[in-house]
């Protein structure tokens, strides 16, 4: 009787929810109008490489918190303790909204969040700004999008980049552009290909060029074209069309002339001796009374037409002045003594090796130096084919094949991302450690500040 007659007197709650528990033979003010407890919002989650940079607040001081808190713990709080004050609207999920004493406003969410605006919208931030979405985020835009950069613009892409571009495409570049691909490149140009360079092009290849043209392709050059091979220059043609003022075609070995060549030409020297199984007849337009070739100078054997005579002679010289089938000069023209050089197999390999217009040896990236500081594979033993951050160096490193690779580790080491010391799995602060051994032993020398249960560190 005494019960129910406290229950209807508001000495008990008759809907048994209070008092709470935490109130339970305590006083009944708000614990965090006291400054026992502090009411915070939900911010768990969140991201490690982006800081909130939120300063630590100290405890309210009653009275000066005003508290308060519904049944099922929905919390409002208008808090004026010196140094601290503030005003927070929670609900009971933690969602909510808290003006912290530095004018710091937050605004935290457990579920979704919804913003509509029926008009236009400006958002304007007088310091830095980060955003972290640990899941998907889709932009749409109706109307044009712009976008101002007044510093460096980084991307970092993990994935793939897809661009579809409706329209035209048009970029601006004021300064330098430099493009570092690690793997292929392909474009597909349905249309025609301009390409227009006010200064110099330089193309380095350390592998094979391949151009397939089923049209025609012409080069125009108002300088000089230097073209050489370290092996061979093959030009094939139904019809090769080769034009000069000046003209110069020499080698050691080789062919020079066709079945239905017509050959015109100064002076001519041969550079073996002619047999009687060699041909030369009244066609052969330097060493005939019909030759426009002034001298024929080499050995030459066998009877030569318009030198019948001679031949019948038997006995007779052959050419003017000297032996057999030395010199024959066409139509008694004056000789021209101002002959070139014979391109013998000695001076056509110092002109190939030595001379500025011999062959141009080309070695690119030596050892691969450019290439691996590039693509990492190589320098991390296959770990990785980018420059890691050190999380990621401690993330792959859980891996045990990964920290048994000395390539990657030392690697890391030399970059200064992983402490040399890294492999100690004692810290520095530790003088001595004991391995384990069967059997509890107690320590007399008490760690950290608990208050509770102490704990020891083992004296060998």
């Amino acid at each position: 009787m005494a019960s129910e007659l406290d229950e209807r007197d508001g000495f008990k709650d008759p809907s048994k929810i209070y008092p709470k528990r935490e109130y339970v033979n305590v006083a009944s003010t708000n614990q965090a109008a006291r400054g026992i407890v502090r009411n915070e919002l939900a911010m768990g989650g969140g991201d490690q490489n982006v800081s909130l940079d939120l300063k630590p607040m100290v405890a309210s001081q009653y009275p000066f918190n005003a508290v308060k808190e519904t049944v099922s713990g929905h919390i409002t709080e208008i808090d004026d303790t010196p140094g601290a004050e503030r005003m927070l609207f929670r609900h009971r999920t933690g969602a909510g909204v808290e003006i912290r004493a530095d004018g710091t406003v937050i605004v935290a969410s457990v579920h979704n969040t919804i913003r509509i605006s029926g008009g236009d919208e400006k958002v304007i931030i007088e310091g830095d700004g980060e955003i972290s979405y640990n899941g998907n985020l889709t932009l749409n835009v109706s109307g044009d999008y712009d976008l101002r950069v007044g510093g460096n613009y980084n991307v970092q892409v993990s994935g793939d980049v897809d661009h579809d571009i409706r329209g035209s495409y048009k970029e601006l570049v004021h300064r330098n552009y430099q493009s570092t691909l690690k793997k292929n490149k392909t474009d597909y140009i349905l249309g025609t290909h301009t390409e227009t360079t006010l200064g110099s092009h330089n193309q380095f290849v350390k592998g094979s060029v391949k151009h397939y043209i089923e049209g025609s392709e012409d080069h125009f050059i108002g300088g000089t074209l230097k073209m050489t091979a370290e092996d061979e220059v093959f030009m094939t043609a139904p019809n090769t069309n080769i034009a000069a003022q000046s003209l110069t075609v020499i080698g050691d070995s080789g062919t020079i002339g066709g079945e239905n060549i017509i050959g015109y030409d100064y002076n001519h020297y041969t550079g073996h001796s002619l047999t009687a199984t060699d041909t030369i007849s009244t066609n052969t337009a330097f060493i005939t009374e019909q030759t426009t070739c002034k001298e024929f100078i080499g050995s030459l054997t066998g009877n030569a037409d318009n030198a019948t005579e001679a031949g019948r002679a038997g006995s007779a010289p052959l050419g003017p002045g000297g032996s057999a089938g030395t010199k024959v000069t066409g139509n008694g023209v004056s000789v021209d003594t101002t002959a070139t050089e014979l391109p013998t197999t000695t001076i056509m390999t110092d002109y190939i090796t030595k001379s500025d217009r011999g062959v141009r040896l080309i070695s690119l990236d030596n050892g691969d130096v450019l290439k691996n500081q590039i693509d990492k594979s190589v320098d991390y033993g296959g770990v990785s084919s980018r420059r890691l951050t050190t999380p990621e160096i401690r993330s792959k490193l859980r891996d045990p094949n990964t920290l048994s690779n000395m390539k990657f580790v030392g690697a890391q080491i030399a970059e200064g991302k992983l402490s040399p010391t890294y492999i100690n799995a004692t810290p520095p602060a530790i003088g001595r450690v004991v391995k384990n051994v069967p059997g509890a032993k107690r320590g007399i020398t008490a760690i950290g500040r608990q208050s509770k249960g102490k704990t020891k560190r083992t004296q060998a």
